[in-house]
């Protein structure tokens, strides 16, 4: 996924069948812009593990941007939502990606937003690392 091989990403992660599984199927198809389905495996996942780790990044990540320069309201909104969330909300995420694709389209919520997707995938990596008996933190998120 780091690569956007999206075909490999696909066919490997129907082959995990469990929660984490499931987290790399509905950002799969986020990335590829199949938002209706990317909810459905996000549903699958129930909650994460890493969520906790990943709401806490992401929002001192948004409060530490300026939201002001991203023109469209109801996308900075929805940044600010997810940003002061106490939970992670992976539908709220795949809603704002959608609505940046289809719609906003702008450098800054694109920037932000890749970003928040970098620290989800390295968290839910460094959780699949752990959990396959790898010790220690494969790299350090900043």
């Amino acid at each position: 996924m780091f690569n956007e091989s999206l075909d490999a990403s696909h066919e490997l992660s129907q082959e995990i069948d469990n929660a984490t599984g499931s987290y790399w199927h509905g950002i799969m198809h986020r990335m590829e812009g199949d938002y209706s389905n990317a909810k459905y495996w996000f549903h699958r996942v129930g909650r994460h593990p890493v969520y906790e780790e990943l709401s806490r990044m992401a929002g001192e990540y948004i409060r530490g941007e300026n939201l002001g320069k991203v023109a469209s309201t109801s996308l900075r909104q929805s940044l600010s939502t997810i940003g002061n969330r106490a939970a992670w909300d992976p539908l709220a995420f795949v809603d704002a990606v959608k609505q940046q694709v289809t719609v906003a389209r702008e450098e800054a919520a694109d920037g932000m937003l890749r970003h928040i997707q970098w620290l989800e995938m390295h968290l839910l990596l460094q959780y699949a690392y752990a959990q396959s008996g790898g010790e220690g933190r494969l790299v350090e998120l900043e």
